[in-house]
């Protein structure tokens, strides 16, 4: 996300540039697991209108996610939303 206070949303408008970055989930991911590396990454909503043009550059392929929409019809029974989206996500760690 292009920063809103420093000048930087400036900058790219200037560039002809807009500053909205492509659908994030919420939170980024840590995964770390003995005798690999950690990782930090963010997983995009494939279809998002911005994947093309993200003004921060933080885009790859391989970090769209499709996220289908799955019916719980006994949610409510525990007082959550009937319907939800998933994503399968695979994350390779490097040995190290």
């Amino acid at each position: 996300m292009v920063n809103h206070d420093n000048g930087a949303e400036e900058v790219v408008a200037d560039l002809g540039e807009h500053t909205i970055t492509a659908a994030v989930m919420d939170s980024f991911a840590l995964v770390e697991a003995d005798g690999h590396l950690p990782v930090t990454t963010h997983i995009l909503v494939a279809g998002s209108p911005y994947l093309g043009s993200d003004a921060a550059f933080s885009v790859k392929r391989s970090l769209f996610h499709e996220f289908r929409l799955v019916e719980a019809p006994d949610a409510a029974e525990h007082g959550l939303t009937p319907s939800y989206r998933h994503a399968d996500i695979e994350l390779v760690l490097e040995p190290g």
